[in-house]
């Protein structure tokens, strides 16, 4: 990655982006977030970086119940 020109900072920040996006606001988990089931590219501008995540055979979406206590127990581990 680091011959690519990727800033593993902003990569860091770009996964942890997209997943807290996924679960937290829209309810919606992709069950095998391993590195295998993750491209990572510059977008066509160049000036930023692209996560395309594969393999959709596991998704599940969250009650929103769940969703929200999940968010809490995140919250309550953090602070």
């Amino acid at each position: 990655m680091h011959a690519a020109g990727i800033d593993l900072k902003r990569l860091s920040s770009v996964i942890s982006e997209t997943f807290i996006h996924m679960i937290y606001e829209k309810g919606f988990v992709h069950s095998d977030p391993h590195p295998g089931n993750m491209f990572v590219r510059k977008n066509k501008a160049g000036d930023d970086l692209e996560l395309v995540i594969l393999d959709h055979g596991i998704y599940t979406t969250l009650p929103e119940e769940t969703r929200l206590s999940y968010t809490k127990l995140w919250r309550g581990i953090l602070s």
